[in-house]
């Protein structure tokens, strides 16, 4: 097991790009897909994402840059105070190593911002409309790229409207990228801790969710034939991992070749949730077909965009909502890694 894990380790040192270029915080809309090096890949998946498809599905907002993190991090001594963490001999230990994580995330939320950031926070804050609570979404240069995920490993927060200024969950954000879990991911692929960086991805918060759910832009039982395979649950129960014996409804959507029937997908339900009635289904017909059409514009616009036209194995990993209006959301896509 050790063996087999330690050949798929990289065998030199990894440098994530990181360009502290761009000072400004940006709209979405003036993002372009090339400057992940500098937003983050979450955000420019994002942009792209409302060229791909019709933006009333995606919501809007803003990108602020790695140099955020990066002039925090340089102002108040933060790097110097994360090499001498990690130069302490008892950071080798694995519990030890946990604990001065948990000590040095509490030190960057406890640290001030400057007044020049803050200010510049505060007005991306309320150029939203009124009652807004802001979902602040960490975007990592090691994050939502092809071949690496990076998913689950550090942590996004949604600002409430009682939580005062907005740097308090943007140093939450920041504070994720030394979560013990990705630390320990960098450390296993070599990728140098002090040049990884934190862009924050900000847009209005969900609420009132009737559906989650992932998709995948690709048939994979049947790689040759166009389908979509969509993971679904109700409210806000995790749907790749559920609890205890909740299970999310799995169906896969395949493209109908028979003219006589109405509608352009064929479903197969793989599996039913476990939280709706046996009749039920979590997510209707009428929304699934919906969710397909923009999930093959997401295929073909990203599927060029990476330049892998004629790669069959190419899919984008989707996260959408269903709120109790049933209006959909697609709220990210990224490369699949399968």
């Amino acid at each position: 097991m050790l063996a087999t894990l330690e050949s798929r380790r990289p065998d030199s040192p990894q440098t994530p790009p990181r360009n502290l270029g761009p000072r400004d915080i940006v709209a979405l809309d003036d993002v372009a897909w090339t400057r992940a090096d500098a937003y983050g890949a979450k955000a420019t998946n994002l942009a792209e994402l409302r060229r791909a498809i019709d933006p009333k599905y995606v919501p809007n907002g803003f990108a602020v840059p790695f140099s955020f993190y990066h002039d925090f991090m340089v102002a108040n001594g933060l790097y110097d105070a994360a090499q001498s963490m990690m130069n302490d001999p008892a950071f080798q230990d694995d519990v030890q190593r946990k604990d001065l994580l948990k000590a040095f995330r509490k030190d960057i939320k406890a640290t001030p911002m400057t007044t020049p950031m803050r200010d510049k926070l505060d007005a991306m804050h309320r150029a939203f409309p009124e009652g807004t609570t802001p979902r602040c979404r960490s975007g990592a240069n090691n994050e939502d790229l092809v071949g690496f995920t990076g998913a689950g490993l550090y942590d996004s927060y949604t600002h409430r409207l009682d939580e005062g200024h907005i740097e308090k969950s943007f140093k939450q954000v920041w504070a994720s990228l030394w979560n013990l879990r990705a630390y320990n991911e960098r450390e296993f692929y070599r990728i140098d801790h002090l040049t990884a960086a934190m862009g924050v991805l900000v847009h209005p918060n969900f609420d009132d969710e009737r559906v989650n759910g992932v998709a995948l832009t690709r048939n994979f039982y049947f790689p040759t034939f166009e389908g979509y395979f969509i993971n679904a649950q109700v409210v806000e129960d995790m749907v790749t991992n559920p609890d205890g014996a909740q299970t999310a409804e799995e169906v896969l959507l395949l493209q109908n070749i028979d003219p006589a029937k109405p509608q352009p997908y064929e479903t197969v339900y793989i599996r039913r949730s476990s939280l709706v009635a046996a009749d039920e289904t979590v997510i209707e017909l009428k929304d699934l077909m919906e969710l397909a059409l923009q999930l093959k514009k997401i295929q073909t616009h990203f599927q060029f965009l990476y330049g892998r036209s004629t790669d069959e194995n190419f899919a984008m990993d989707v996260e959408f909502k269903i709120d109790r209006d049933g209006y959909l959301a697609i709220k990210q896509a990224r490369p699949w890694v399968g």
